[in-house]
């Protein structure tokens, strides 16, 4: 192991599968997510399986991604420390782990946002949405094309505005299927080189 004190690792394809569906098992058990600092940061919870770390460290930490698997061996119980404190930690859960986490060798999820820090962000409230409507004859063949844009932006309130914006999740079933309302701010109808313009675009 004491390769893992110099230079830096390579990770294989194999390792970043595991990784990934890891990291989507951990999504789908706490999210969805209220904030950026929620996804990277452990959960202030009675719940240890969600509070010793946050997503990403948490499906590093998964036995089932071999990434840390050599650190694994010689962990910290928790319990180390001066004898003269009990407990030694007020959460001696959070202390477990790998003796050696942190060296070079030892992947963590600072590492993870090193890469992904600049690309990451909040999910946007506001979405552009674009539709086809097509008229065809009995042959199929195409009589009339429109194609129109939208802009939309979800708000605070419930579908079922009875419902407080601040419950968090919801309790009303359509609320429970439909989430947050939407409403239109903008509405246009397009030309047919206005798509043609945008696909010359999105294929450079």
């Amino acid at each position: 192991q004491n390769r893992y004190w110099n230079g830096s690792r390579e990770l294989t394809a194999a390792q970043l599968r595991e990784l990934a569906t890891a990291i989507v098992c951990q999504v789908k058990k706490r999210g969805p997510f209220t904030s950026l600092a929620e996804f990277v940061n452990r959960r202030v919870s009675s719940d240890t399986t969600l509070a010793v770390s946050g997503a990403l460290q948490s499906a590093l930490d998964d036995p089932a991604v071999s990434i840390n698997e050599p650190f694994r061996n010689d962990s910290l119980s928790g319990t180390e420390g001066v004898a003269s404190r009990k407990p030694v930690y007020p959460f001696p859960a959070a202390a477990k782990g790998p003796r050696r986490q942190g060296i070079t060798g030892y992947v963590t999820q600072a590492d993870l946002l090193t890469t992904l820090g600049p690309a990451i962000s909040p999910r946007s409230d506001t979405f552009t949405l674009r539709a086809l409507g097509e008229s065809r004859d009995a042959k199929g063949t195409v009589l009339a094309r429109a194609w129109c844009e939208a802009v939309v932006q979800r708000t605070a309130s419930y579908i079922d505005s009875a419902e407080p914006a601040i419950t968090a999740p919801p309790k009303r079933p359509v609320n429970v299927l439909f989430g947050r309302r939407f409403e239109i701010v903008a509405f246009r109808w397009l030309q047919p080189q206005d798509v043609q313009d945008q696909l010359a675009l999105t294929s450079r």
